[in-house]
C-alpha cells in the first residue's frame, strides 16, 4: 500500500506549480509552461510515495488535461503521455529503546532504513549504577 509523500514541483526549467491540498480525494494538480517549447521525452513532476504494507495492487495514474501553452490546443489526443516507472524500495524501521540507564548511538528513536543497510548499533550501559546490556 502507497500513501503520498511529498512531490518534486515543477521540474525541466519549466515555470508553475503542484497543488496537493486535494490529495486526500487521490489528486494532485500541476501546470507547467516552458516558454521554449520541448521536443523530446521530459519529466515534468516526481511524486514520492511511502510503502506502509504489502498488498497486491495496480497503480493507475492519469492526466486528464494537457495543452499547448500560447494555442491551449488540447495535446492530449496527439501527444504520447507514459505514467513512467514506479519504483518500490521497501524500508524497515529500526527502534532503539533504553529501558533502565544508559547511550546509545544512535540515540533512542525510530529510524528508517533502505533494505539491505547495514547499520551499526553502540549501546552503553550506565556501569557505575550497575546497569548491563540485554540484548
Amino acid at each position: 500500500m502507497l500513501v503520498y509523500n511529498s512531490n518534486s514541483g515543477v521540474l525541466s526549467g519549466f515555470t508553475g506549480m503542484a497543488n496537493d491540498e486535494d490529495i486526500s480525494s487521490g489528486e494532485i494538480t500541476f501546470n507547467g509552461a516552458k516558454s521554449s517549447g520541448v521536443t523530446s521525452n521530459i519529466i515534468v513532476l516526481s511524486i514520492t510515495f511511502d510503502v506502509i504494507d504489502s498488498i497486491s495492487s495496480d497503480l493507475d495514474l492519469e492526466y486528464t488535461a494537457m495543452a499547448a501553452a500560447y494555442t491551449f490546443i488540447n495535446l492530449l489526443p496527439v501527444l504520447p503521455v507514459n505514467d513512467g516507472a514506479v519504483l518500490v524500495s521497501p524500508q524497515y524501521r529500526l527502534t532503539v529503546n533504553i529501558e533502565g540507564s544508559g547511550t546509545t548511538i544512535p540515540v533512542a528513536g525510530e529510524y528508517k532504513h533502505d533494505e539491505g543497510t547495514e547499520v551499526e548499533l553502540t549501546a552503553e550501559p550506565a556501569t557505575a549504577t550497575g546497569w548491563h546490556f540485554d540484548s
